[in-house]
């Protein structure tokens, strides 16, 4: 009889693992941090480091087969914005301030992955 419950007691925590674990992967998510920086350059032209851009319009445009959705997002003081989609998708970006533009297109997102991309606005 303890043999039966044994295996019994076996069998359905196998089970639950490996259904517990494979269903795990169907929920997670595709993320996207974005950082949105400026240009600079000194009195004499000479190229500085970018700074981040607090306050940029950044539109994320998702590409899926069926349909286009856009999203409207604006960057922190650090001039990062997050974005998180239930499939693997391709975006395209769009950053905007103060009349400075910027462009990313066909940028991958894989499921439970983060894809980390710059945006560079021109001075």
């Amino acid at each position: 009889m303890n043999t039966v419950l044994n295996r019994l007691g076996f069998f359905s925590l196998t089970l639950l693992v490996v259904f517990g674990f494979s269903s795990c992967n169907s929920d997670e998510v595709a993320k996207a941090t974005i950082t949105v920086l400026q240009q600079r350059s000194d009195i004499n032209g000479d190229a500085l480091r970018p700074l981040p851009v607090e306050g940029a319009n950044v539109r994320v445009y998702v590409e899926i087969p069926s349909s286009f959705e856009d999203v409207h997002l604006v960057t922190n003081a650090g001039g990062t914005v997050s974005f998180e989609y239930e499939l693997p998708v391709v975006i395209s970006i769009d950053a905007e301030h103060l009349g400075a533009t910027s462009t990313g297109n066909g940028l991958p997102m894989e499921a439970g992955e983060t894809m980390y991309t710059t945006i560079l606005l021109p001075e």
